[in-house]
C-alpha cells in the first residue's frame, strides 16, 4: 500500500555474485521479517532521526475523506477569508487635511500624469487618457449619484472604485479623496455618510472639469 516502514537490519550477507542481501526486523515485532531484501544500488537509505507520531498524521491526511475536505474545503475557506478581509479593510485615506497639514489637496496635479506618461513611454497616450477621463467624468459622477439615490450599494461601489482609480492615475487628487471617503462609507454601510460623500463628488465635478480644461488649453498652446 506504498507505506514506508523503518526496520532494523539484523543480518547482512554478500553472495558469490557480489550482491548484498539483508534481513530486517521491526523493533516492535517478535521475530525477523519473512523476506530477504537485495541491495540493488551502492547506497541504501538509513534512519537519521525520528519525529514521533508524524507518520500517524501523514496516514490521516491520506484518508480519502480528509483529502476531499482539503482539496475542496480549504480553497473555499481561503477565498471566503480573502473576501471578508477585503470588505472589512478600511480604505486608505490620502488626505493632507486629515494628516494634520491643513492644506487641501489640489483639484489637479500634473505629476501623476507625467508618471503615467513615463510608464506608458508616450506623452501623447497619457494626454489621451486625461482627455478620455475628462469626457467620461460627468457620466461616472451621474452613475454614482443614481446608484446612491436608488440605494444600490454594489453599483455605487463599482462606480466609485472606477472613478477613484482613474482619478489617481490622471492626478485628480481631490476627486480621488472624495471617492475614498465615499468608498469608506459604503464599506461601513453608512448610507448617510455615503450620500454626503456622493454630494461632495458632484459638487467638485465642475471645479475639476475647469482644472482639466485649463490643462488641455495649455497643452494645445
Amino acid at each position: 500500500d506504498q507505506r514506508v516502514e523503518t526496520h532494523r537490519i539484523i543480518d547482512l550477507a554478500v553472495n558469490s555474485q557480489g550482491t548484498a542481501t539483508v534481513r530486517t526486523k521491526g523493533d516492535a515485532n517478535n521475530g525477523a521479517d519473512p523476506w530477504t531484501a537485495a541491495l540493488a544500488a551502492g547506497q541504501v537509505d538509513r534512519q537519521v532521526f525520528t519525529v514521533p507520531y508524524l507518520g500517524n498524521a501523514i496516514r490521516a491526511l491520506r484518508d480519502p475523506v480528509v483529502l476531499k475536505v482539503l482539496m475542496y474545503g480549504a480553497p473555499a475557506a481561503l477565498v471566503v477569508m480573502v473576501l471578508v478581509s477585503i470588505w472589512r479593510k478600511k480604505p486608505e485615506v490620502d488626505d493632507a487635511a486629515e494628516a494634520g497639514t491643513g492644506r487641501p489637496l489640489p483639484a489637479f496635479d500634473r505629476r501623476p500624469l507625467k508618471r503615467l506618461a513615463r510608464e506608458m513611454k508616450s506623452k501623447e497616450a497619457a494626454e489621451k487618457f486625461a482627455a478620455a477621463y475628462a469626457k467620461l467624468l460627468p457620466h461616472r459622477v451621474d452613475k454614482i449619484s443614481q446608484a446612491l439615490s436608488t440605494g444600490n450599494s454594489d453599483l455605487a461601489m463599482d462606480a466609485v472604485l472606477s472613478l477613484k482609480t482613474s482619478s489617481s492615475m490622471v492626478g485628480a487628487l481631490r476627486m480621488e479623496q472624495h471617492c475614498v471617503r465615499l468608498e469608506h462609507a459604503l464599506v461601513m454601510t453608512d448610507h448617510t455618510a455615503a450620500i454626503e460623500a456622493g454630494e461632495l463628488v458632484r459638487q467638485h465635478q465642475p471645479q475639476l472639469e475647469k482644472a482639466l480644461g485649463g490643462h488641455t488649453t495649455r497643452r494645445a498652446a
